[in-house]
This record gives structure tokens, C-alpha cells and sequence, in this order.
């Protein structure tokens, strides 16, 4: 027996590489080794056949094959045939605005965990997108990749006529944690309307070196609506200091 089932898939994905048998596999119907051994075989030979018919066959409304399919992506070489077209159709799910959020989101974080190199660019591509779901899902893309060249783009999303891409603004900005990033949030703590100063606030709770301070600054300013919005990042600190300026305040 196997101690889990991934070492199972890799020693038969590896040994289908070498023996053939692609084509018994692919008849086979979906369960998890055969998904296994497909996506380790992908490192070795050109599976682009298999994937096509499986795409091609997927009726899954929460498109679990193509999803599937991005996770092999990771493992796949970099010119391997199949990848475009799994990108393409992960794009295109991205922006069916009328599949239900959740669905998509999955297939944004598919594309970010693909950790293709076209990728981030197709994220900032979406910052400019007109649908506003697009534009919010395009700023959590270029967040969870950690895009830096993202950041004067994401800056201007601050401004977004919609609250919840604003709002996927300030979460990506956070994550991606440089100084240029950092100043966009502190900007927005110091002169947003109340629930972005409020955001931009929990944002700087994320980022030690450079939010900690930030917030310290702000719970001790004038404005009371900085003061009133660095309670709600302070309060994500669990740290001594943070709690005895929570007391004062």
C-alpha cells in the first residue's frame, strides 16, 4: 500500500511515461489516481490530446476539470502545448459575469497557483477591464502573485467608482508589501472616505515593517477619523504594544 495517495500517482504517472498507456487511462471515468498520474505524466510526455477531450467533455457547472487541469500547469514544461489553452479558457471563466462569483474566484486562484510566467500580465491586463468583477478579481490575482509592477495600476483602483474593487485594491496592495504599495495605503488611511480609511488601516495590520508603524502614527493624530480607523487595525495586532495603545485610545 502507499502511504498517500500523491506517491501512488507520481510512480504511475512516471511509469506510463516510459511504458505508454495514455489512452487506457484517459478512458478511464474521474477519480483522484487518474488525476494523479495525469498530472505527473504531463511533466514527462505531451499530454495535450487528453486534456482537450477532457475540456472539451467538461459539463461540470463548478468546472472541475479545467480547474484540474490548471493545477497540472506547475509541474507541466514551461512550452508544453496544452498550456495556452488551458490559460484561455481560465481567462475567459474569469469573465463570465454571469457565473457565480465563487466559481470564478477559483478560477483566478487557478491561474495565480499555475505560476506561469504570462500570467501577471493577464492580471493587469484585468485592472483595466470594463466589469467590475473582472477589475476586483484582476487586483486579488495581482496580489496573490505578489506583483510588484502592479502597484501604480492598483494604486488608481483606490479610486474605483466600486467599493468592492477599491476594497481588492487595498487587499492586494497589502500583500504585496513594497514602500511604493505601502504609501498608496497610507495615503488612503489619511484622506479616504470612512470605510477605505478603514480598509487601508486593516491592510497596514498585515505588513509589520512597514504598516505597524504606520498605524502607531495614526492612532496618536488629530484626525479623528485616522484615530478611528487605526482601532480597526490595531485591533488585528495581537502584539503588547498594539493592546496598551487600544487602552489609551
Amino acid at each position: 500500500s502507499f502511504v498517500h495517495s500523491v506517491i501512488a500517482g507520481y510512480l504511475a504517472g512516471t511509469a506510463l511515461a516510459s511504458s505508454g498507456g495514455l489512452d487506457l487511462l484517459s478512458r478511464q471515468p474521474a477519480w483522484s489516481g487518474k488525476s494523479l498520474a495525469l498530472r505527473y505524466l504531463s511533466s514527462w510526455n505531451d499530454i495535450s490530446g487528453a486534456v482537450r477531450e477532457m475540456l472539451n467533455h467538461d459539463t461540470d457547472p463548478l468546472y472541475r476539470c479545467l480547474i484540474m487541469a490548471a493545477e497540472w500547469l506547475r509541474d507541466a514544461p514551461a512550452k508544453t502545448a496544452w498550456r495556452p489553452l488551458v490559460l484561455r479558457q481560465l481567462s475567459g471563466l474569469i469573465q463570465q459575469e454571469a457565473l457565480p462569483m465563487s466559481t470564478r474566484i477559483r478560477g483566478m486562484a487557478a491561474m495565480a497557483l499555475s505560476a506561469d510566467p504570462g500570467v501577471p500580465l493577464l492580471f493587469r491586463q484585468h485592472l483595466e477591464h470594463p466589469l467590475d468583477s473582472v477589475r476586483e478579481l484582476g487586483a486579488l490575482g495581482c496580489g496573490l502573485m505578489l506583483d510588484a509592477k502592479a502597484v501604480k495600476s492598483l494604486a488608481n483602483l483606490l479610486n474605483d467608482p466600486v467599493m468592492e474593487v477599491r476594497l481588492a485594491a487595498i487587499l492586494a496592495l497589502s500583500r504585496i508589501g513594497t514602500k511604493s504599495a505601502m504609501e498608496a495605503i497610507a495615503a488612503t488611511l489619511l484622506g479616504g472616505s470612512e470605510d477605505m480609511r478603514r480598509a487601508a488601516a486593516e491592510g497596514l495590520s498585515m505588513q509589520p515593517e512597514e504598516g505597524y508603524p504606520a498605524l502607531d502614527e495614526g492612532s496618536q493624530m488629530e484626525d479623528l477619523l485616522v484615530r478611528r480607523a487605526a482601532v480597526y487595525g490595531l485591533a488585528r495586532i495581537d502584539e503588547p504594544w498594539a493592546r496598551e495603545r487600544l487602552n489609551k485610545l
